[in-house]
Order: C-alpha cells, then sequence, then structure tokens
C-alpha cells in the first residue's frame, strides 16, 4: 500500500526541502534531514530510480534536474517520491511514479509550471487525490493537473521480475495483438504509441512519427514490455551478423513450436508450375537480387543499408521539419485504418492470413527451415547468407525468420562496437569518433546521430588503430 507522496527541491535560500506531502507531515524534517542527499542528488543520479530503506519506511523516488540558465544556480532541481511500509513490494509502482515525475517535467519545459508560484502549489491539492485513488480499486487515477495536461496513472498487479530497460535504437515487436487489449481508459500516450508498433519502426523514428517525445515513448514501451505485449528487437539490417545458439535444439524436438514457425516464416511465395522451373529461379534471384539491392563484391564497402529507407541529408531534413502537417495528417490516417500489420510487412494481419491458406503457396518445411538457423553463424551478414542459401525460392521469409529465432532465444544478434584505439594528433576528433569507444553498438551510433552504416564502416577505415569488436 501506498502511504505517503512527497515533493521534494533544492530551495535557494534553505537547501533541500519537502515543500509538498500528502499526507501532511507524513514524513518529518528530522526524517528528511537523513535521507536528503539521496533524495536531492547530483546529476549522475537526475532520471533514475533511488529506493532507500531508511526511517522505518521504504522510500522510491525519482530525481530530476532540469539544467537551463535561466534558473538560479543554472538548474532547477527537484524529486518526486513514494512512501511504504518497509516490506512493501515496490516494483509495480516504479513506473507510475517515473510518469507521474515525467509529466510534471514536461508541464516545467512547455508552462514553466514549477517555476511559477502558483501553479506549483496545485501539487498540493494534486497529491492526496492522486494518493486515495491508487490505494482503491481500480488503482488508477485521472485528472486534469493544467488546462494544457490531463494525468492518467495506474498501479498494475505486481507479476515479478526486473522492469526492463528499451533503448532508442530497439524495434518494438507485437508479440499479441495489443489492439484487441486497448480501451478508452489506457493512457492517451499508449493510444497513440501503439499504431506505429509495427515491427520495423524503432524507438526514436516512432516518437517523430507519431509526435511524441520520446523519453514518453520509452516509458510507455516499457510497460508494455513489462507485461509481455512486446519483445524488443534490433533493427534488421542485411549487413547484420546473427548466429544460432543452443537453444535451437527446442525447435526440433517442439512439434507446436515447428507449427508456428512454419506458419510465421512463411513468404506467400506462389507455386509456379512443373514446366516454369527456370522462370521461378530466375524470379527468385531476381528478388533476391532486389532484396539485397543488388550488392556485390565488398558488401562492406557497398553498404547502401540504413536504419531508414531516407540518406543522412533527408534524414536530418525530415526531423527537423517534421514534414509538412498535411503529410502528417496523412501518415496518422493511414497507420489508424491499417489494422495490425505483419513484422517488416506492407499488408495487413488478415490479408497475408488468407493470402498463406491458399493452395498455391509455397510451404517451407521444417527441416529446411532447420537447416537454415543452423547455418547462420557471427562471421557472415545476412545478406550474404541470403545470396548463398536462397531462402526466398522455398518460401521463406528471411526477416521473420530471424524475428521468431530471436524472440524465441535460437537466434542471437552479434552486433558490432567500434573501438578507437588510437588516434591521429594531426586530425581533429568528430562527434562520430568520439563515440568510438567500445561501449556503443553500430545501431545505437547511427540511431543517435542519424547516419548510416555506410557512414560509420568509412569513418572506421579513415582511422589507422580503430577495431571492431563483436559481441
Amino acid at each position: 500500500m501506498l502511504r505517503g507522496i512527497f515533493y521534494a527541491e533544492f530551495d535557494n535560500t534553505v537547501g533541500p526541502k519537502i515543500t509538498f506531502q500528502a499526507p501532511d507531515g507524513y514524513l518529518s524534517p528530522q526524517s528528511f534531514e537523513q535521507i536528503s542527499g539521496y533524495v536531492i542528488t547530483g546529476p549522475k543520479l537526475s532520471h533514475e530510480v533511488v529506493t532507500l530503506n531508511a526511517c522505518g519506511k521504504r522510500i522510491v523516488c525519482y530525481p530530476i534536474r532540469i539544467e537551463n540558465s535561466k534558473y538560479y544556480r543554472n538548474a532547477l532541481i527537484f524529486n518526486i517520491g513514494f512512501v511504504f511500509d518497509p516490506e512493501t513490494p515496490t516494483n509495480n509502482y516504479i513506473l507510475t511514479l517515473c510518469k507521474l515525475a515525467s509529466t510534471i517535467e514536461t508541464l516545467e519545459h512547455e508552462v514553466e509550471f514549477l517555476s511559477t508560484a502558483k501553479t506549483k502549489a496545485m501539487l498540493k491539492c494534486v497529491f492526496p487525490t492522486i494518493l486515495s485513488k491508487l490505494n482503491s480499486p481500480p488503482y488508477e487515477c485521472q485528472l486534469r493537473i493544467h488546462p494544457t495536461n490531463a494525468l492518467s496513472l495506474k498501479v498494475c498487479p505486481e507479476i515479478g521480475g526486473v522492469i526492463p530497460d528499451v533503448k532508442a535504437h530497439q524495434v518494438p515487436i507485437q508479440v499479441v495483438d495489443i489492439q484487441t487489449h486497448v480501451n478508452s481508459l489506457w493512457d492517451l500516450t499508449l493510444q497513440q504509441v501503439i499504431p506505429f508498433i509495427d515491427g520495423s519502426r524503432y524507438v526514436r523514428r516512432i516518437a517523430e512519427d507519431a509526435q511524441v517525445d520520446v523519453k514518453l515513448v520509452i516509458q510507455s514501451l516499457r510497460q508494455l514490455l513489462y507485461y509481455g505485449y512486446i519483445k524488443m528487437l534490433d533493427i534488421f539490417q542485411f549487413s547484420n551478423l546473427y548466429t544460432s545458439t543452443p537453444a535451437l535444439r527446442k525447435l526440433q524436438t517442439n512439434a507446436g513450436l515447428q507449427a508456428q514457425c512454419v506458419h510465421y516464416v512463411s513468404n506467400g511465395t506462389v507455386r509456379k508450375a512443373p514446366d516454369d522451373d527456370d522462370a521461378a529461379a530466375a524470379a527468385a534471384k531476381e528478388d533476391t537480387a532486389r532484396i539485397l539491392g543488388k550488392v556485390d563484391g565488398d558488401d562492406d564497402a557497398k553498404d547502401n543499408w540504413r536504419v531508414d529507407e531516407h540518406g543522412d541529408d533527408d534524414l536530418k531534413k525530415r526531423r527537423r521539419d517534421g514534414g509538412s502537417k498535411k503529410q502528417q495528417k496523412e501518415q496518422k490516417q493511414q497507420v489508424a485504418s491499417s489494422g495490425v500489420l505483419s513484422p517488416y510487412g506492407n499488408i495487413k494481419y488478415e490479408e497475408r492470413e488468407v493470402l498463406l491458406s491458399s493452395s498455391n503457396v509455397i510451404t517451407p518445411t521444417i527441416s529446411g527451415i532447420f537447416r537454415l538457423y543452423a547455418r547462420l553463424h557471427q562471421g557472415e551478414p545476412i545478406g550474404k547468407f541470403c545470396k548463398e542459401y536462397n531462402p526466398f525460392a522455398s518460401g521463406v521469409d528471411v526477416r521473420r525468420l530471424v524475428v521468431f529465432g530471436q524472440i524465441h532465444g535460437f537466434v542471437r544478434r552479434v552486433r558490432r562496437y567500434p573501438l578507437l584505439i588510437k588516434s591521429n594528433p594531426k586530425k581533429t576528433l568528430t562527434t562520430l569518433d568520439r563515440m568510438f569507444n567500445g561501449t556503443r553498438s553500430f545501431d545505437e551510433i547511427s540511431v543517435a546521430l542519424q547516419v548510416s552504416f555506410q557512414t560509420i564502416i568509412s569513418r572506421v577505415r579513415s582511422h589507422e588503430e580503430c577495431v571492431i569488436l563483436l559481441r
């Protein structure tokens, strides 16, 4: 049970203090003095969940530091905290706390909610309502704390496990049909984000297309991930490296999993007539060349696979402009009317089911699929793998093949991490160069800086002592 809520801040005159709390006086000044160093924190703990067991209570808080020259000391430092009994499990309250704190932070950015005494004082009235609502069935609270912003909070049942992290370069994949579970009481941000979870958009792209702050998108996806609606995978590119894992054995023995796999990875290739074998082979070869972008020779040197279909300049322009209002409206209407999308596909789920039910469609064999999985190894990009084994001709969608394997644990992505060992002192290090520290993958760098795989690999090769770590 949630016992109390507080808002603490760094006052320029008296230092750290609790400004508002519900119930009033629940945390005494003496108790707060003992923990103030963990509530009003330094910049390293900003936007991190901090849990304390002190003063006979368990305190979970979310410190936030907004740096701006308009503030005294160039920063606004505050914290929203939940207070519990010392033995109370708190995992299912963390997302609720983060959302409450982030909403208040957003209001400060937009309308100076905390900088204005009149609006900040609204928290004194809001906290008792939140406390009462979150402690009573159905354990949810919906209220308007500002004319421009509504707050929707819910405490979901404790189901165990650690709340997973979500990165801006990851791709959410639906493992259940979320649309059948959505209702009008769901969080508005969730409802705005869900139509864009199509299996191909990565998190930052979803934020741009849905016109939602990327931090709010990440929080929404963490909720869906925590309750098993989605899985988070890497961006699929034909330059990626994949390898099979020992868990592949379960595909060999589990008949139910085999049936799911065959159905999921089928690409809907239409069976050719017996006398059209040469035409079928030519068509399969043409499809392979088209999908791989007709890349020959040195794949890395000629790699044009991007995290997006647009070039670097177009990416930056689209990110800056956000597209015209007409384009944005058309895009939202298209997404809203598209139904449930097949991962990486441009057809509706229902249309795909009809297509696969046709007797003229090639159904891949489980033995053939198993051999494809077994042939994956980390030294070969998936593009070369496709040119060598041509899974398209046997009715296998290679993207779905990889996605299904990753979801069930018998395929693992091998990521590239550039490490600049020693730089040329005559060269000025760019922002891209500084990210070559061995801890950031190509995907993370590509999405963070909005540059292509080709740009990264070319920059790596421009340094004499820069290596790529695979792990």
